[in-house]
């Protein structure tokens, strides 16, 4: 398994930009520790009376051919307890598959491109009515491409696979945040 840590730098670079743009603080091993090697540092800050934590977390695959590695993925949470239980998830040939064999079924909102492109899993009627808005629709494909756009009890959090250094570069990530700032705002 891959120990390194292979954003790095980049996010060290974001890391200086938002506490430059935004203020917040750090958490996470010291700049000395040897915890560094294997732990990304954490960032908090408040944005528009919102409580969002920035990190880098990682998850263990294993590959076709045996090898192990770690899949980073860049996470925005904020911070804003409400009622709703909503996963989407970028629709796949595998959710496709499920739902024709009927191994599994999602929400389907009655927007079919918005419906083709995105999986929806949710608990209630509130729930729908939210998805089924053609703003909260806007927002989610402006922030789209991304992992997980999550809604829970503690708030809102998008979560995006890094595959590059641009996707760390301070532009990019400042308009993500504001994305799910404004969709964090209409919950």
């Amino acid at each position: 398994m891959n120990i390194d840590k292979p954003w790095k730098k980049e996010f060290e670079i974001l890391l200086k930009h938002m506490l430059n743009t935004w203020g917040g603080k750090t958490t996470g091993p010291g700049e000395k520790s040897l915890e560094r090697m294997f732990i990304y540092p954490t960032y908090h800050t408040t944005i528009d009376d919102m409580k969002c934590v920035i990190d880098i977390s990682e998850s263990a695959t294993i590959a076709w051919s045996g090898a192990a590695d770690n899949i980073e993925y860049l996470r925005i949470n904020l911070i804003k307890p409400h009622e709703m239980n909503i996963q989407i998830t970028r629709e796949t040939f595998i959710e496709r598959a499920k739902k024709f064999f009927h191994m599994d079924s999602e929400y389907q909102t009655g927007n079919k491109n918005f419906d083709q492109r995105f999986y929806i899993r949710l608990k209630s009627d509130k729930d729908k009515t939210f998805v089924s808005r053609l703003d909260v629709q806007e927002l989610i494909k402006r922030l789209d491409p991304f992992t997980i756009i999550e809604f829970s009890d503690i708030g809102v959090r998008w979560a995006q696979q890094i595959n590059s250094k641009k996707q760390l570069e301070f532009v990019k990530v400042e308009n993500y945040v504001r994305s799910v700032i404004e969709l964090a705002k209409i919950v």
